[in-house]
């Protein structure tokens, strides 16, 4: 989106500048590996959408295969391995 600064309001100007500052220090969190970056979904092709999608679907049954075998086998979590699997993650 183009601006013309001459006919921009004061309001204006501040509110790009400050959608500019926020995009600045997110670049600099991905930089630093603060955060993690990416495409949004709204900047995706729709090649790149269906991708993603074939990746979810594919990662899911994979999940829902896993967790079928190790019931069949009777493996089974508890709540304690769970809680202790989350405090000791750092995703």
């Amino acid at each position: 989106m183009a601006l013309n600064a001459k006919k921009a309001t004061a309001q204006q100007i501040a509110e790009g500048l400050a959608l500019l500052e926020k995009a600045n220090i997110r670049k600099e969190k991905i930089a630093s590996g603060e955060i993690k970056g990416g495409m949004s979904w709204a900047d995706m092709s729709d090649e790149q959408k269906n991708k993603r999608r074939e990746y979810s679907r594919r990662r899911n049954a994979k999940q829902a295969i896993i967790v079928q075998k190790a019931l069949a086998k009777g493996i089974t979590v508890t709540d304690q391995e769970v809680a202790d699997y989350m405090a000791s993650s750092t995703d």
